[in-house]
């Protein structure tokens, strides 16, 4: 995704970015959203979980980490962004968010704080 998607334009009515998108600096999220816009058809959708903040504060390796953005950390192996209501606003600045709830799921035999977000395209509005 970083280095941007293999597809022509408007090519799909459908993305799904599960989990995937909070491994990058605003700037990278930036980018890549912009892609994806690309390669979404005028009507299509993007259906996304990211990480909730509150992944972050229960997250037991917390003092492993250091911020380098806002709700942006990095510890020894990866960069990882957390997402609250307000970057969910800024980050997604351009697409008609339909749906955003908190929500809590299972994964890796543990508690997981995501996300889950419907986008719809908005190309030239």
């Amino acid at each position: 995704m970083a280095e941007g998607l293999p597809f022509g334009d408007s090519l799909s009515d459908l993305i799904i970015a599960d989990l995937s998108l909070h491994y990058f600096t605003k700037e990278k999220t930036s980018d890549i959203l912009s892609d994806i816009h690309r390669v979404l058809s005028e009507s299509g959708y993007l259906l996304c979980r990211v990480n909730s903040v509150k992944e972050y504060e229960n997250n037991e390796n917390k003092d492993e980490c250091f911020e380098i953005e806002h709700h942006i950390y990095k510890n020894a192996r990866m960069v990882k962004r957390f997402f609250d209501r307000t970057d969910i606003d800024e980050i997604f600045i351009g697409w008609d968010i339909k749906h955003a709830s908190e929500v809590i799921i299972g994964k890796y035999g543990g508690v997981k704080y995501a996300w889950e977000i419907c986008l719809k395209n908005k190309k030239d509005e």
